[in-house]
């Protein structure tokens, strides 16, 4: 680790490092339109759009919108992701592919660069320990296995799944 031509950077410093080149690795899709499951999520979906639908009533629906005890239900249970899907949808007044991505872009950012606390932790016992996490941090960031779940919007429920993961993780 010693041998890492990286700056010593501050704890800040290195978690905007981070965020910025995770956000700036994935800013493409900013304009991509729905694709693949995002049609079925968030446009033939009324718990996303449809304003008669109560928030409780989302809490008894499948990730597509069905009611969950209904034979024809995947079972895929996901409310919080709608929730944020359907406050995306009334922050930009509609279905506007543009913000859904957008938020994603920085749930992105925002995992990536909690992965740089956690990589602190987990090397905690190596001499030099914020280099190597700040490089593995950047090598999570801009890791092309994400882009399904970022490009993607459905992929919400993997960035929030992580979000929430690794802030139960660092507060334990």
């Amino acid at each position: 680790d010693a041998h890492l031509p990286l700056p010593l950077l501050s704890a800040h410093v290195a978690s905007s490092v981070v965020f910025i080149v995770a956000v700036t690795s994935f800013v493409v899709t900013h304009d991509a339109d729905f694709v693949f499951d995002d049609s079925e999520a968030l446009l033939n979906n009324k718990d996303v759009s449809a304003e008669d639908i109560s928030i409780s009533e989302i809490f008894r629906h499948d990730f597509w919108g069905n009611d969950i005890a209904s034979n024809l239900s995947h079972k895929s249970y996901r409310p919080l992701t709608i929730l944020t899907f359907r406050l995306n949808a009334f922050l930009a007044s509609g279905l506007n592919p543009r913000s859904f991505h957008v938020t994603n872009i920085i749930l992105h950012g925002i995992v990536s660069a909690l992965f740089l606390p956690i990589f602190s932790i987990l090397f905690s016992s190596a001499t030099h320990n914020s280099r190597a996490a700040f490089l593995a941090a950047l090598l999570f960031a801009v890791c092309p296995v994400h882009t399904e779940s970022v490009a993607g919007v459905v992929g919400r429920a993997d960035l929030m799944c992580s979000l929430c993961f690794l802030l139960s993780f660092y507060f334990y």
